[in-house]
């Protein structure tokens, strides 16, 4: 909800990266399906809609961001039916549905209304029938993936990973975390066990986080400068002494940004071998950290864990001068936690 940021679960102590042998921990947590699995905030939504709408507004750009396969739609359909009976149940001043059948279902003639400030838009479910995801896409912040038997099938991601176009579309999940550091050690055997185990009546959520350089919320190459493309030694080092430069000119707080991706897991009922994947980005200046002293301590607790292994390149302090001034930072307000 509105009151959700990039460090709550930091505060919360839930997001506990790896253990204190720095192996990875999947962080899997009940999900509460009426409160907690769709975070709507009215203060991002109509930016996060426009952009939405604005990388559907052409095909060239869509299929960057949204994509299917045939045979999906009833799933995609599934997906669309869940988030129309929670959302006004959640959110009742921001959706609701005219034209609900007497049995719970939503028909092609049923309008979906979206309140977002002054700002009013509906849309007819049947207008998306050969792509319901679309529509579900338009209504939440979250990313949407549907996986099909472990491989990604359909989805909408423009928040959180990277572009379609950039062929994770199709992928299994070995392949969507083939360069994720240590996955394959730590984390591919336990995750391949949960999607196949996962029951629709016991849905999970976890958290994870990144630093980034950009609080631009859509998917974009200056949030890890240092991952972009192929790149050569000396550029590679160009872009490190930049980032550092801009740290010792503003300070670590003001040059960066805490990314965090708050995820959910759900086993659907009518498709029973798709599961869906929720994933919503959040994005917050590293500055807020100053007044959250358990968010502080908890980051501390992290990177000093990550510090020895690979995944702390995974996430962009691997350069001991970024790190260091992370820690520093933490630390002195950590120092004031309770």
């Amino acid at each position: 909800d509105g009151g959700h940021t990039a460090f709550s679960w930091l505060t919360a102590g839930l997001t506990v990266t790896a253990s204190p042998k720095g192996r990875l921990l999947q962080g899997l947590h009940a999900l509460d399906v009426h409160n907690d699995w769709i975070l709507f905030k009215e203060r991002t939504a109509q930016e996060m809609l426009t952009k939405t709408l604005d990388a559907y507004a052409s095909s060239e750009t869509a299929d960057l961001y949204l994509r299917q396969m045939e045979g999906t739609q009833d799933a995609q359909k599934e997906v669309l039916d869940m988030l129309l009976d929670f959302l006004p149940q959640r959110y009742p001043s921001n959706f609701s549905v005219a034209g609900r059948a007497a049995d719970g279902a939503f028909p092609p003639d049923a309008v979906v209304c979206v309140r977002i400030g002054d700002s009013r838009m509906e849309f007819r479910i049947g207008d998306y029938s050969d792509f319901p995801l679309k529509l579900a896409s338009l209504l939440v912040q979250e990313d949407l993936v549907i996986m099909q038997n472990g491989r990604l099938v359909a989805g909408s991601v423009l928040f959180s990973f990277s572009r379609f176009g950039e062929s994770r579309f199709g992928q299994d999940l070995k392949e969507l975390h083939a360069k994720v550091a240590q996955f394959q050690n730590d984390l591919e055997r336990p995750v391949l066990r949960i999607f196949e185990t996962l029951k629709f009546e016991n849905p999970l959520w976890r958290t994870n986080w990144n630093i980034s350089w950009s609080d631009e919320i859509m998917v974009n190459p200056r949030r890890y400068p240092m991952k972009k493309g192929q790149m050569g030694a000396d550029e590679q080092d160009a872009i490190m002494r930049e980032l550092r430069q801009r740290i010792q000119e503003v300070g670590i707080a003001n040059a960066t940004f805490m990314k965090t991706e708050y995820q959910t897991c759900r086993r659907l009922r009518r498709n029973d071998d798709c599961v869906l994947l929720t994933i919503r980005t959040l994005i917050d200046p590293m500055t807020m950290l100053a007044d959250l002293p358990r968010a502080a301590r908890q980051l501390a607790v992290n990177i000093r864990i990550l510090e020895p292994v690979e995944f702390c390149h995974y996430i962009g302090l691997s350069d001991d001068y970024i790190r260091h001034s992370l820690l520093e930072y933490a630390d002195g307000i950590a120092a004031h936690a309770k």
